[in-house]
């Protein structure tokens, strides 16, 4: 299963396929294979507009495991974009291989009612340090070179 950067926004209205997976309607707000928001706005492609090349690729087997798309240049570039254009965060679309039968997967949604089935985006930051602090640590470490070089003499 594939994460592709989503291009445009899309419904998360109240339908719910149930816990059979049965389905259920489309409703107002949703989102479907036509529609970004049904009946008010249809995707561009029919699927959804998001770019073509994957972000990051998981192999996704048994029903009821919890899965972990790891980290990946472009998913990185992803979320740096959004943090710099948060308006461009439309998210990601999951799209599998369904080539074949039975190639159906069910994942929770923000709205589980179990939150630990919920997904989870976990950003790992570093701090960076301030120019001035740079500053002052070459300076301290040219300044203690120094020292130790004519502490000998």
């Amino acid at each position: 299963v594939s994460l592709h950067s989503l291009l445009a926004p899309w419904g998360e209205a109240a339908s719910n396929g149930g816990a059979s997976g049965v389905g259920d309607a489309a409703r107002p707000g949703d989102a479907t294979w036509r529609w970004r928001d049904v009946g008010v706005a249809e995707w561009q492609q029919r699927g959804g507009d998001f770019v073509a090349q994957a972000s990051a690729t998981q192999f996704v087997g048994s029903p009821n495991s919890f899965y972990t798309w790891g980290s990946t240049p472009a998913l990185v570039a992803d979320v740096q974009g959004w943090l710099g254009q948060p308006a461009t965060n439309f998210g990601w679309i999951l799209i599998g291989d369904e080539s074949g039968s039975q190639s159906a997967k069910r994942f929770d949604s923000l709205q589980s009612g179990v939150p630990s089935q919920r997904p989870l985006l976990l950003v790992q930051t570093l701090p960076v340090p301030e120019p001035a602090s740079l500053w002052l640590l070459a300076a301290g470490g040219l300044g203690l070179a120094w020292r130790l070089r004519h502490a000998g003499r």
